[in-house]
């Protein structure tokens, strides 16, 4: 079996308390069997009852309590985990003790990535320096030409075939406004779910610049300015993004076909524009940190759990009949 590995994979290092997010507000933190057997045994006694205390069952599953903030229970102010202070990481969940690595097949490989929920990783991507390398049985590591892969070559051919036609279109009629109408469009149809979501102040305040009064030529000319200043950093962002998403989500979801997987991949970094360019229009100004940020936000929203993916996935892959006009307003 040949594994290929995300660049940052044997790299990653987690900046703990130094972290400009937590991994641990917002999403209920299943605990597995072993791990649960393990805090029965934990000593001292008044750390395995602080731990047993933040565990409740739901259904035949148990997971942490979250607090009203939505925080673990075992997280501490500082934002380090009040189990790992203790004890050791191996100690932890799987759940913890894994991410933001992540494992699975896809076509004929076994992939090691990673969760760009994760501001170490969400850095990486905006560095735009994303490499691959295969592992075989025997430990030999090789560079890979992660376009060269066959269900990965067959997205980004979906990709490439329109974004040439939206290029040419663009070229000859471009029309900022048809992006614009499509920011707005696409905050309507998530609204709901957004509204659902247990992290939705996350992405509320993003959607509520949308609904503020404004002539539409000032829009325009708004988002004209920020395509001009961010386009740089926002064509390397897609190519990186692109190298780094399609195997994480064939991963995901291995029955896939290529269309619906270029389609929730052109979703993500179109919502990753609609944060960035809202930051924009109320501040007047966007840096690397919003970048990442938005990133982060997008990764959790599309991406953590089941249930508001797949809502947000048939949001994507209804939203235009015509496939190219995904690349066009991703100009």
């Amino acid at each position: 079996m040949e594994y290929i590995v995300l660049g940052l994979y044997p790299h990653f290092s987690c900046l703990a308390d130094q972290c400009s997010a937590t991994c641990c507000s917002g999403w209920k933190i299943y605990i597995d069997k072993e791990a649960y057997s393990r805090f029965q045994k934990i000593q001292p006694e008044w750390l395995r009852g602080e731990i047993l205390a933040a565990v409740e069952k739901q259904g035949d599953k148990l997971f942490f309590k979250n607090r009203q903030d939505g925080s673990c229970r075992m997280l501490e102010e500082n934002g380090l985990c009040h189990i790992q202070r203790y004890t050791d990481e191996k100690t932890l969940c799987n759940t913890c003790r894994k991410y933001p690595r992540l494992f699975g097949e896809a076509g004929q490989h076994t992939w090691l990535s990673m969760a760009a929920s994760c501001p170490v990783v969400s850095a990486y991507l905006l560095k735009g320096d994303i490499t691959w390398h295969s592992v075989t049985e025997y430990g030999e590591i090789h560079s890979v030409r992660i376009r060269e892969i066959g269900d990965i070559k067959a997205v980004l051919q979906l990709w490439e075939e329109n974004h040439t036609i939206a290029d040419m279109i663009f070229r000859e009629n471009p029309d900022n406004g048809l992006i614009c109408s499509c920011f707005e469009k696409m905050i309507n149809q998530l609204l709901d779910v957004v509204l659902s979501y247990r992290e939705s102040a996350y992405l509320l305040p993003s959607f509520s610049f949308f609904e503020e009064q404004r002539e539409w030529e000032v829009y325009l000319s708004l988002f004209e300015a920020f395509r001009t200043k961010t386009a740089a950093i926002w064509e390397k962002l897609q190519q990186s993004y692109l190298d780094y998403r399609i195997a994480g989500y064939l991963m995901e979801c291995r029955e896939q076909q290529k269309n619906t997987c270029y389609e929730q991949i052109m979703g993500e970094l179109f919502l990753i524009r609609i944060l960035v360019f809202s930051h924009y229009g109320s501040v007047g100004s966007v840096e690397d940190a919003d970048w990442q940020k938005a990133i982060q936000v997008m990764y959790r929203f599309c991406a953590h759990g089941q249930g508001v993916a797949a809502l947000v996935h048939n949001i994507f892959c209804e939203f235009f009949v015509n496939r190219y006009l995904w690349n066009y307003i991703l100009l």
